[in-house]
């Protein structure tokens, strides 16, 4: 019940860029939808990406244009309550790029993805999505139920690495902050 945002620290995700996604992650409940990492990405008018768990139990890579039209969706796995995941997952940012990933050692890929330009219209947040506030969010939604061990985003030049130490702790990023 903790998410990691500081409007000052975290970014915006720049568009057209490739993206390497690492989490490691234990969730509490497996039919709740739930935001593992958002920056836009949760509306059809918000550019960036997410990745969630829907009501299905299903791990979903999720990416938005941001012109309203639509939200490209990619089912990565199921997910249930009792697994830790250790997900990697790469994409060149690209409309029509291939995702590929591995999740516990399993490999897939996919093509379901809509690139978007410039920056994402919200900054990057663990463990939550964004409900108000552009770029910075005044308020979330749809909490991540769970754990949280280890998150990695890494983009353009940035390299935005969370080492997670325990419920209600800090978490520090590279540089520091």
């Amino acid at each position: 019940d903790q998410y990691v945002f500081t409007s000052g620290v975290s970014p915006q995700v720049t568009g057209g860029t490739p993206i390497v996604i690492e989490i490691w992650f234990k969730t509490n409940s497996a039919s709740t939808n739930q935001f593992l990492i958002n920056c836009g990405g949760s509306g059809a008018s918000f550019k960036g990406f997410s990745l969630r768990i829907d009501t299905s139990g299903n791990l979903i890579f999720s990416s938005v244009i941001g012109d309203g039209s639509s939200i490209a969706n990619q089912t990565i796995a199921s997910i249930n309550a009792t697994t830790f995941y250790r997900l990697v997952l790469e994409w060149n940012g690209q409309t029509g790029g291939t995702l590929s990933w591995s999740i516990n050692g399993v490999t897939g890929s996919g093509t379901t993805t809509k690139g978007w330009s410039s920056l994402s219209d919200t900054s990057l947040c663990v463990g939550a999505r964004k409900s108000s506030g552009t770029p910075n969010p005044t308020s979330f939604t749809q909490p991540f139920n769970g754990y949280i061990g280890y998150a990695k985003v890494a983009f353009s030049t940035i390299n935005y690495e969370l080492i997670l130490s325990g419920k209600g702790k800090y978490a520090y990023s590279p540089n520091g902050n």
